[in-house]
């Protein structure tokens, strides 16, 4: 169990001492070891010796609790699980299997190794039903492993439970169950329900000046008003979270508010600022973060470089995204990463791929219960059937991301589900289907914030309409109105950018060179 200074010795001592007596001997030099010195390699050295017996139990336990020492945390885990098998043969008490289990759990969560530890949560909850201390932060992480997994209904069913629990008892350990529970309705699409409870949640930790958790609450809220198209309200309410943070020195959860603000700006298409916002984002988390979770920030760059014609630089990003989450155990975030990687493969013509990518995220999410990422799924697997000209397959995945988005009350991804069909109409010189749905969505658009479609969908308008003109009888909007709104807003997104990107935005990408040719024809000049 120890390493000895020489080589030699060991030998010696392999060849002196009987095999017998072996077992007790380790029993006593760790025994005495222990009794000799505290110091965490003594206590590792001894934790050698004795492994197995249940006098391993406490230098292991006060190993994982000091984090020093030589042995690694993977290491310490790994004898924690050895330490938990052996009480467990020897017929040990529950009141040390649930101190091994304290201590474990939770050092699994750090490493990202929980997944393969629900039994033992399982077990936990179990014998700590009378503790209540234990058992409400067990399911806590049981509720987090489920959320991870996307089972949100059993994730839901345990948080309430737990509330239960500690109703009128421990304010503050209710506070935090809220904040996971406010986090499974926002992922549920709960989102009115989720801002209710967040919002009432601020206003109590406002009261007790604890800021940190008021910031949690600032973030949540600042996703729900993003997700609901509210984008200044998000903003606003993302930059207020990260100043409190970042006068904190919370440097964890200022790179996901970094990262959060990116996505708000790419939203609004302010390339460059959400470039920046998560580069920076990129760079705090890898530092600070767990392990992976500048997965994120690099699911904003991708997607940001995507959207400026790099898609090249894209595919860095986002297959270095995908790799980072695909051992977590979160079917859901993978999806997203699998889209935005199976997307990537679309801009650089590897149609072979992207259909790999885009059939593994949809039978994923296929098997959950259905969330609006389904219809982008389907979205997708209709652009790649229209690039194979299988137009007919196309329609029915463009048909069935249109009813899953309406379904879920996503009205910026409906319209470009209609902008896609819009798409599919022209390609096939369909007059009657081209008619219908530009007066649609002529009709949907004057309600519509301009944000919340983008240049390429007014284009597809202009094309449909100016097509629709010599054909008689046909109550149609002025084409030009939607070839200068789509021509001014790529002008406005092109002009904070640099030289060099501002080219490849307007240039590399086949959408935006069209809208530039077709307004040059029409001798447009943009406003301002």
């Amino acid at each position: 169990g120890v390493d000895l200074a020489c080589p030699v010795f060991t030998r010696s001592l392999a060849q002196t001492v009987s095999p017998k007596i072996v077992p007790t001997l380790r029993q006593v030099l760790g025994e005495r070891l222990v009794a000799a010195s505290q110091k965490p390699q003594a206590l590792w050295q001894a934790y050698g010796l004795l492994s197995g017996s249940a006098q391993a139990v406490p230098p292991i336990l006060e190993l994982a609790q000091e984090s020093a020492g030589d042995a690694p945390p993977t290491k310490i885990l790994e004898g924690l699980s050895r330490e938990l098998e052996a009480h467990r043969d020897r017929g040990g008490d529950p009141t040390t299997e649930a101190q091994l289990l304290w201590i474990l759990l939770p050092l699994a969560r750090r490493l990202n190794r929980l997944d393969g530890l629900e039994p033992e949560i399982d077990r936990a909850l179990e014998i700590t039903a009378g503790d209540p201390r234990k058992y409400l932060a067990f399911a806590s992480l049981k509720a987090e492993l489920d959320l991870q997994k996307s089972r949100l209904t059993e994730s839901e069913q345990t948080l309430r439970k737990a509330l239960r629990m500690v109703l009128r008892t421990d304010p503050t350990r209710q506070a935090v169950l809220l904040l996971q529970l406010g986090q499974i309705l926002a992922k549920q699409e709960r989102r009115r329900e989720a801002r209710a409870l967040f919002e009432q949640l601020l206003r109590a930790f406002e009261r007790l000046g604890s800021t940190q958790l008021a910031a949690t609450c600032l973030f949540h809220l600042g996703n729900v008003a993003l997700h609901e198209r509210r984008l200044k309200e998000a903003f606003a309410l993302h930059q207020q979270a990260l100043e409190t943070r970042r006068r904190e020195g919370n440097l964890k959860t200022m790179g996901a508010s970094l990262s959060a603000l990116g996505a708000v700006c790419l939203a609004e298409g302010r390339y460059a600022e959400a470039l920046a916002f998560y580069r920076e984002a990129a760079e705090v988390l890898e530092r600070h973060g767990e392990e992976g979770e500048e997965s994120f920030a690099l699911m904003g760059i991708g997607r940001t470089l995507s959207l400026l014609g790099d898609a090249m630089g894209a595919a860095r990003a986002l297959r270095r995204a995908l790799v980072l989450r695909e051992p977590r155990g979160d079917v859901v975030g993978e999806a997203i990463a699998r889209l935005a990687v199976a997307a990537n493969y679309l801009d650089l013509r590897n149609l072979d791929a992207a259909l790999d990518e885009a059939r593994h995220a949809h039978f994923d999410l296929s098997l959950l219960p259905e969330l609006s990422l389904l219809g982008d799924a389907e979205q997708l697997l209709g652009r790649l059937a229209l690039r194979q000209k299988q137009y007919d397959v196309a329609r029915r995945h463009f048909a069935a991301a249109l009813e899953i988005h309406r379904r879920h009350g996503d009205a910026a991804a409906a319209l470009a589900d209609q902008g896609w069909q819009l798409e599919l109409a022209l390609t096939e010189r369909d007059g009657a289907v081209t008619l219908h749905l530009c007066q649609q969505l002529d009709a949907e658009l004057q309600h519509q914030n301009p944000t919340q479609h983008g240049a390429a969908l007014d284009f597809r308008l202009y094309r449909g309409l100016e097509g629709l003109r010599g054909i008689r009888r046909v109550n149609a909007a002025d084409p030009l109105y939607y070839l200068n709104r789509a021509y001014e807003e790529l002008m406005q997104k092109a002009a904070p950018l640099e030289s060099q990107l501002r080219h490849r935005y307007l240039f590399s990408i086949p959408e935006n060179a069209a809208i530039l040719d077709a307004a040059a024809a029409k001798r447009l000049v943009p406003v301002g």
